[in-house]
């Protein structure tokens, strides 16, 4: 939402990346916006962002996961 809107978040792009260059990719193709003008099932939607949602899925892990001191 925020790139959407093109508001910036400390520390949103440092930490996630990925998530952050995927947000910027379907803003500027539109691709989300389209597949919700569509009306596109939730399965459509899946399988049209799939290959670059897994992309992602490290840069989540490592922000969820706790950290801890050694």
């Amino acid at each position: 939402m925020t790139t959407f809107w093109q508001v910036d978040v400390p520390g949103w792009n440092d930490a996630l990346p990925s998530v952050a260059g995927l947000a910027r990719e379907l803003v500027r193709t539109r691709e989300l916006l389209d597949l919700a003008e569509a009306a596109a099932p939730l399965a459509t939607v899946a399988e049209s962002l799939w290959d670059r949602l897994g992309a992602c899925l490290a840069d989540v892990e490592q922000v969820a996961s706790p950290q801890l001191d050694a």
